[in-house]
């Protein structure tokens, strides 16, 4: 029928079949959208409850309604680094890492005009950055960092009131605000220095907005929990901590997830000891968490309630540690969990018990949080602790003053310093004591009185001690003198807690800069 139309009719059908094929492919380039819609939503909670089985269905139903909705995409990855961050397991993490290019590229396949395409991409860079660090691929994850970065900083030009944006932003300022001096070659390749304040005033900004906004509410879980672990291992500021506190005192969401998301009750939790507000109030949130039988586990969670059973000095704390170590896959925290139970046990009059501790320590674990490598330095030292510094400092680490202060002072006490160590720790617990019940005076001379006998020593002593005058001095806006203290808190011979230490004299350097 074709051969007995005209050569000019031929043509025009042929243009028009041609057209008709081009507007169909470019139907098919922009049909991937990005919805967060309500079945995201859903998916999304429960990914922050780590009902990761419920999740994967909520997404298939997304997919059945909505093919090309590239949201599944980014809440597919959230899984998977989830899935690797808790575990720690290398063979979770080589099995998912292949996952990530083919994510890469059906979300470079959508709507570049929507603010969550250059979003979600950082979001994934951002992620298997994370994971990739646990695991000690750092030139990849600097690669990733700064791929995320640029991605970030164009997608805020192009969409200044894009709330989510703020949120990966204020993270990442936050975290390359406190990098620690050995990894500075990290911001080097970026070509750009954050800081922890920035960080934290937008993730403020988040956290009002998921509260005000129906929009961006489903960011309010996962910021609180940014927001939380910026304050207590970064920041050091004492008014935000309070502010977060009351934030979240008030919010009804977070208290209810809290008592089903295991990451949220571990946040929630963590606030309560880290800051010493209430060490009892960390316990009654952790008792009153709902397990999910089918829910991904989160063993850092039972490290916590045994950390704050352990302050406390209660009797089953040991029973705690034992249900972490025997879900745990990952190495960071073993050895700080075998040198608790070692402790608990030298409590308890236990001693064959406590080297028994000491062995494993050597055998299990790695040695990259501070924690793990003090506990590899006491197995190695084979050294028995005094009963009352050790009992002093955890009662002093759950808030319980009065009581660390008077098992300190007893003649029993004073005389049971035997070392230089000892005497040096006697003197910088006695400042700390004196700092957390505001008796001013007195901390400031055993703050000085330790960095003037603990200089020399490794110990960690005499740098925190630089760090605790420095905010003391902050906050009495002697900024002359806090940045003094800071400085020197940078420069102390201390191989124990380096970089906590040093992360928090340099956030402390960057709040005087203003």
């Amino acid at each position: 029928m074709i051969k007995n139309l005209s050569y000019k009719k031929r043509v025009h059908l042929l243009n028009l079949t041609l057209m008709i094929f081009f507007l169909y492919l470019s139907s098919f380039s922009f049909a991937a959208q990005y919805n967060f819609n309500s079945n995201c939503k859903n998916a999304y909670y429960s990914i922050i409850n780590l009902d990761f089985n419920t999740a994967k269905n909520q997404i298939d139903y997304e997919k059945r309604l909505n093919p090309d909705n590239l949201i599944c995409v980014y809440l597919e990855n959230y899984i998977d680094f989830l899935s690797i961050v808790i575990t720690e397991d290398r063979a979770l993490f080589n099995n998912f890492k292949n996952n990530k290019n083919g994510r890469i590229s059906l979300l470079e396949k959508g709507n570049k005009n929507s603010p969550y395409y250059n979003y979600c991409l950082a979001e994934v860079y951002l992620q298997w950055a994370a994971a990739r660090i646990i695991f000690k691929e750092y030139v990849t994850a600097a690669y990733e960092i700064n791929k995320a970065y640029r991605l970030l900083n164009k997608n805020q030009s192009a969409f200044p009131s894009f709330v989510p944006n703020l949120k990966s932003l204020g993270l990442f300022n936050a975290l390359t605000g406190s990098i620690p001096d050995d990894y500075q070659w990290v911001l080097s390749i970026i070509g750009y220095d954050g800081t922890i304040e920035r960080g934290i005033n937008q993730l403020g900004i988040v956290l009002r907005s998921a509260q005000n906004s129906e929009e961006f509410d489903f960011l309010l879980l996962e910021t609180t929990f940014f927001m939380a672990y910026v304050n207590l291992n970064l920041y050091n500021d004492e008014d935000k901590l309070d502010l977060l506190v009351r934030f979240i005192e008030n919010e009804h969401t977070i208290q209810s997830f809290s008592q089903t998301s295991a990451i949220i009750n571990y946040a929630l939790a963590n606030i309560y000891i880290r800051s010493k507000l209430n060490n009892d109030k960390a316990i009654q949130i952790l008792n009153a968490f709902q397990p999910c039988e089918s829910c991904f586990q989160f063993p850092l969670r039972n490290l916590l309630l045994a950390n704050a059973k352990l302050n406390k000095l209660d009797d089953d704390a040991d029973k705690y540690f034992k249900v972490f170590l025997g879900t745990h896959r990952g190495q960071n925290y073993i050895k700080e969990a075998y040198l608790k139970l070692a402790w608990h046990s030298f409590l308890h009059n236990d001693t064959l018990a406590y080297f028994s501790y000491l062995d494993k320590i050597k055998l299990r674990g790695a040695t990259d949080t501070d924690d793990d490598k003090m506990a590899l330095t006491e197995a190695e030292s084979g050294i028995l602790p005094n009963y009352f510094l050790l009992k002093s400092r955890l009662l002093f680490d759950g808030g319980y003053y009065n009581r660390s202060l008077e098992t300190l002072m007893t003649e029993e006490a004073q005389n049971s310093f035997e070392t230089t160590k000892e005497a040096l720790e006697f003197v910088y617990r006695s400042a700390r004591i004196y700092h957390e019940m505001n008796t001013m005076d007195k901390a400031i001379s055993f703050y000085e009185l330790t960095i003037e006998k603990g200089a020399d020593y490794t110990y960690y002593f005499a740098a925190n001690a630089s760090l605790q005058l420095g905010l003391i001095y902050e906050q009495k806006q002697n900024f002359q003198e806090a940045e003094k203290y800071f400085v020197l808190a940078q420069h102390m011979n201390n191989t124990e807690y380096k970089n906590s230490i040093n992360q928090k004299a340099k956030a402390g350097i960057n709040r005087l800069k203003k």
